[in-house]
């Protein structure tokens, strides 16, 4: 009965963890899928010195048992290097890498996820991007910033050239109160690939709150509307944010030329929306 039970549960998780990484994989076949721009933003990145650490001497050592998939001990340094190209910014300082977990979250069985999908490291059934970036995320759930920051960089490492790893890690960083390495995250992966939505509403929202009076945003906003055929969500964000920043005719215009490209039932709370602006002017 004990077996039984056992191999079901086996069954169970090895489910989940093909279902997790199917959702990342669906974003990266949209990666593929779609052409990537040159963003004329210059990005800058800078060497990262964090006050928490020293950033010549310190080094991170992967030696849990659940990394144990991994080839060989990942090390790195905070500075950038070929195994972090993209390093905390100099002007960031991370108090602590632990946050709040996910409301709900059951931690037993996150942990048991990660030893499952660190057993497909290597194994070729899955992308080790992928199978990275969900063990990233799931550490994320556990409110561990310092090993999802560690996966991110691994899976940055694997295949620099994509998108996803830089616009979660932007997430990841923003919640760490890294906000210079959140924007070099994001503008990252909007340069590598300025085609996906997905990419541009994660910085654009990130923008709207940290960076919403900076004159860069501004021009930030029209790359993405450039880059992704003037989208509607993209359009919705921007009106959002021109709201915020006391621009209400240009949020109206906005809010306009969205009504035109939804339903009537969108139409209708968009009239409202307009009829509201306009109260404001």
């Amino acid at each position: 009965m004990l077996i039984v039970m056992k191999i079901h549960k086996e069954i169970a998780i090895g489910s989940i963890v093909a279902s997790a990484l199917i959702a990342v994989l669906v974003v990266l076949l949209v990666e593929n899928a779609r052409p990537a721009h040159l963003v004329t933003k210059d990005i800058k990145q800078n060497e990262a010195v964090s006050t928490n650490y020293n950033a010549s001497s310190t080094t991170v050592h992967a030696t849990d048992e659940r990394d144990r998939n991994v080839s060989k001990v990942i090390t790195y340094s905070f500075n950038k290097t070929p195994d972090n190209i993209l390093p905390i910014d100099k002007r960031d300082s991370i108090a602590s890498w632990s946050f709040t977990p996910a409301s709900g979250i059951a931690t037993t069985s996150i942990q048991n996820k990660i030893i499952a999908f660190s057993r497909e490291i290597g194994s070729g059934k899955y992308p080790n991007y992928a199978v990275y970036i969900q063990i990233a995320q799931e550490y994320e759930m556990l409110g561990d910033g310092h090993s999802a920051y560690r996966f991110y960089m691994l899976a940055i490492k694997d295949s620099p050239q994509k998108g996803l790893a830089f616009n979660n890690l932007g997430n990841l960083m923003t919640k760490l109160g890294a906000y210079n390495t959140a924007n070099n995250a994001y503008a990252k992966s909007v340069a590598l690939k300025s085609s996906i939505k997905l990419y541009w509403l994660s910085y654009l929202n990130f923008l709207s709150v940290h960076e919403k009076s900076s004159k860069e945003t501004a021009h930030i906003f029209a790359e993405a509307m450039s880059a992704t055929d003037n989208d509607p969500d993209i359009r919705i964000a921007r009106a959002q944010w021109e709201e915020s920043i006391g621009n209400i005719t240009e949020a109206i215009s906005d809010w306009r030329a969205v009504r035109f490209a939804v339903g009537e039932e969108q139409q209708k709370a968009i009239d409202l929306k307009i009829e509201s602006l306009q109260n404001k002017q």
